[in-house]
């Protein structure tokens, strides 16, 4: 395990020192006095009651400057090459001012062995996080897509590239919905909505430019029929979409040519291929609700289910037909299971990207809030490589060699935790990193624990030797 403290800590570390050192001189001086001729105030010592000041004082002042009251929201990300990226996001809104631009974030970045290499205030921090992730290599960047905070006039959504030193190259303000950005074919591919129809819109990597908008029209995108729907990007840069309806769900493939060549006023383009698929599974003869769906670089497509208390892991051919059906129970005897991730391999190799991480959580029906969580790696035959038993995830990613990354918060507001498994199921390395506000907590307790112990191991006066010292002239 290793443990390692943000750049943007020294300062709380100093004072924690600071207050450590003040708080056990302050101790010292008080024991001073106690010992000092029966509680005289001419021989009581000035530089105690001085001491114990400061260490009132310096209370109060950390108290008041520094709040530990102010929420996090968190994200992370990996670049293929392996680097993990948190973004922190300390939302102060909620306090007694009420004022949105007391909230700030910060990006921490670890390298490939888990060593942190910078944690740095981001200057775009009055922005709620909806989307981030990095990419390495010749147009490495960090890009965000970001909201503004509750009760902001401003309600649109903000494109943004942040260069390794945290500093922004471009940003843009999108009219649109959004819910997806990925890097897609050298440029930057935003999904989102605007006026209840779908649309997608491509913006340059390097300066930001919007290249094209196009919007998606066909019966399946009808936000007024289906109750919920997924839609992914393949390969070739077609769509394929998961519609989910009451009793059965349909899946289809949408030729991008054709979006991008229609009017408006034009029919709808004909789907490349279009399947309806029942709840009632015919393999397991069960009832599966589907969840969520996840694509592959094969452009295989994976969907996400369960039936009682039991979990089920579909896979579908890019020409969407049906693989198999794979049930993952990975819990105790009894314990409800639910898929909550899928992942992939960041690498566009056959041979390495044949396999999918899936993060599920089990629990008893009679504990629902004590949950557990297990990363389990599969195979393209459906087969189950290895499981692990993990810590609570709020967000989960991989690289291009195949470890999978697990980001985690201790109960609580924090630390942040990273864990790395390889790609035989192996734990890596483990990496911490604290807040400024949790380093500062943690001083203080120590210096209010120097601080009593002082007073309980000092000793009583000593009355005869008062006595005798009044008597001399």
């Amino acid at each position: 395990m290793k443990l390692y403290f943000a750049s943007g800590t020294v300062f709380a570390i100093l004072i924690g020192i600071a207050f450590v050192l003040v708080s056990y001189l302050a101790a010292i001086g008080v024991n001073r006095i106690r010992r000092s001729n029966h509680y005289q105030k001419t021989r009581r010592p000035r530089l105690g009651n001085l001491l114990f000041t400061s260490f009132a004082l310096l209370y109060i002042l950390h108290t008041l400057l520094i709040p530990t009251d102010s929420l996090h929201q968190y994200d992370a990300c990996t670049d293929q090459y392996g680097n993990c990226y948190v973004f922190d996001y300390t939302d102060s809104s909620h306090r007694r001012s009420g004022d949105p631009s007391e909230s700030a974030a910060r990006i921490m970045k670890f390298d490939y062995s888990g060593k942190l290499q910078w944690n740095r205030l981001y200057s775009g921090g009055e922005f709620l996080p909806l989307s981030f992730f990095a990419i390495a290599g010749p147009k490495a960047g960090i890009y965000l897509c970001t909201l503004p905070p509750v009760g902001s006039p401003n309600n649109n959504v903000h494109l943004i590239r942040l260069d390794p030193e945290v500093q922004i190259l471009w940003e843009r303000v999108i009219e649109t919905n959004a819910f997806d950005t990925r890097f897609f074919q050298d440029h930057l591919r935003v999904m989102g909505t605007r006026a209840d129809q779908r649309l997608y819109q491509d913006y340059d990597i390097e300066t930001g430019q919007l290249l094209s908008s196009t919007a998606l029209s066909h019966e399946i995108l009808n936000p007024k029929r289906y109750t919920k729907l997924d839609l992914h990007i393949d390969s070739g840069g077609d769509f394929i979409v998961w519609a989910y309806y009451d009793r059965y769900s349909v899946i289809a493939k949408l030729s991008a040519a054709d979006q991008q060549s229609q009017s408006p006023d034009d029919q709808p383009s004909q789907p490349l291929w279009e399947y309806r698929i029942d709840k009632v599974d015919s393999a397991e003869n069960v009832e599966i609700i589907r969840t969520s769906t996840a694509l592959d670089q094969q452009d295989c497509l994976y969907s996400a289910g369960y039936y009682s208390i039991e979990a089920y892991l579909e896979k579908y051919s890019p020409e969407g037909t049906l693989l198999w059906t794979k049930e993952l129970t990975p819990g105790q005897r009894g314990d409800t299971n639910r898929i909550t991730d899928i992942r992939f391999i960041q690498s566009d190799s056959i041979d390495s990207a044949d396999s999918a991480y899936v993060v599920m959580e089990h629990y008893k029906a009679y504990q629902p809030e004590q949950k557990k969580y297990s990363l389990i790696k599969i195979a393209g035959d459906g087969s189950v490589v290895w499981s692990q038993l993990v810590e609570t995830p709020f967000e989960f990613d991989t690289d291009g060699a195949g470890n999978a990354y697990l980001f985690s918060l201790s109960p609580g507001r924090g630390p942040v935790s990273i864990v790395k498994y390889g790609p035989d199921g192996r734990q890596l390395w483990k990496a911490h990193s604290l807040r400024p506000d949790w380093i500062l907590w943690i001083f203080k307790l120590t210096g209010i624990a120097l601080f009593v112990w002082q007073l309980l191991r000092a000793k009583r006066p000593n009355r005869t030797a008062d006595e005798v010292e009044e008597v001399l002239p």
